[in-house]
């Protein structure tokens, strides 16, 4: 949450105000994706080889599975459920919650703490609204709306670690943490690949960015 709601936050604003034309009011931050699946526990890179994980059809999500060994394979999240339970597939990548809510734990057996992902969607508005309305207006649409971001992290966080865990380990899903060590060997493996995969697609406003990213998440971890 610090590092989405610091500079990277106002960088982001600005990009989106210069290159889209809109207002990014704020970053409501989903959560960690964690890998799901029914074949083995997964704690090191070697435990991925050939493990078939579903995966939106979204080339960023296929790069990096590519690049820890694993066999991505792009399903319709309506055929999850049965692409699971029929063995088409192994696996699933998607915060706790969601497990919980498509009732995967019926068709999966292991989780690993992986943290590969961090989910967030960006909330927008017009700025031609924005600029509509009048001062006192705009604070409190600002204050409302940062309020309601974290208060949806908050629950997200609580939902994630208090209920989601104990809650999957009742229905008999197995976890795993990565060790910092081997924690370390995934960014090893992804991080190129994935910076590849951004210059190639985007450009070098994407290094800038994700550049920005990492010195944010550098700056809060020397904080503790």
């Amino acid at each position: 949450q610090q590092v989405l709601d610091g500079p990277a936050l106002e960088y982001l604003r600005e990009s989106f105000t210069s290159k889209l034309g809109v207002y990014l009011a704020g970053i409501h931050k989903r959560g960690f994706y964690e890998l799901s699946n029914n074949s083995r526990p997964v704690a090191t890179l070697k435990d991925l080889k050939n493990l078939r994980i579903r995966v939106m059809s979204t080339q960023s999500h296929i790069k990096l599975w590519k690049s820890l060994g694993a066999s991505p394979t792009p399903i319709s999240w309506s055929e999850v459920y049965t692409s699971l339970q029929t063995g088409v597939i192994d696996g699933q990548h998607n915060p706790l919650p969601i497990i919980i809510q498509a009732n995967l734990f019926e068709v999966q057996k292991y989780v690993t703490l992986s943290n590969h992902i961090y989910a967030s969607v960006f909330v927008i508005m017009s700025p031609d609204f924005l600029d509509s309305l009048t001062s006192e207006q705009r604070v409190i649409v600002k204050q409302s709306m940062q309020e309601a971001l974290t208060a949806g992290y908050g629950m997200n966080r609580i939902s994630e670690t208090t209920e989601s865990i104990p809650y999957l380990q009742e229905k008999g899903m197995e976890f795993t943490s990565l060790s910092a060590e081997e924690r370390e060997r995934w960014k090893a493996s992804a991080q190129p690949a994935m910076r590849e995969y951004y210059q190639e697609e985007i450009g070098p406003e994407a290094i800038e960015l994700l550049n920005k990213l990492q010195e944010a998440v550098q700056e809060v971890n020397n904080r503790y």
